[in-house]
């Protein structure tokens, strides 16, 4: 059985990120859909699924749209991105963490929208470079940032972890 925040049923869609109009084709493909995050909020329905917008709702300028969207990944049928806008209206969205319904969501879904939460918070506490303190740039569709002083790459940690007990009952 895994763990409920764990799940992940679409692909991450790793060979898009190197493109360097990825986000312009997004913003304007019917394919694209889009989850905003928002205070490290996802916007849910009464039925607890995820609440998916297309890129011209969000009403955010080309370079808005490129500075904020992280590619999270594509089903065959649809490209997903998340963007964060803590200005965000939903009509018949509830704003809910993570912790609260991950469980409930389904394996779309919740695979979806961790890597969105976890992209999203690493972007806002990733600004500047750790080598010289520079201002960094979004890079590699959301999953990376470069120092736009020395062009050093910067990367976030998603290598797994395990706690273990060690049980001495024999």
């Amino acid at each position: 059985e895994s763990l409920p925040l764990s799940r992940f049923a679409v692909h991450r869609g790793a060979e898009h990120r190197g493109q360097p109009d990825w986000a312009q084709q997004a913003a304007r493909s019917e394919r694209t859909r889009v989850l905003v995050i928002a205070d490290h909020s996802v916007p849910v329905t009464a039925e607890l699924s995820l609440i998916w917008v297309h890129p011209e709702s969000l009403q955010l300028t080309d370079s808005q749209f490129a500075d904020n969207a992280v590619l999270l990944g594509t089903d065959g049928e649809r490209d997903y991105l998340a963007v964060v806008n803590d200005a965000a209206t939903i009509e018949a969205a509830a704003w809910v963490h993570l912790r609260e319904v991950g469980a409930e969501l389904s394996a779309h879904d919740v695979g979806l929208a961790v890597t969105a939460v976890a992209l999203s918070q690493w972007h806002a506490t990733h600004r500047f470079c750790t080598r010289c303190g520079g201002p960094t740039g979004v890079s590699q569709a959301g999953w990376a940032r470069v120092c736009l002083a020395d062009g050093s790459e910067h990367y976030p940690r998603t290598e797994p972890a395990m706690i273990v007990a060690v049980d001495d009952a024999d």
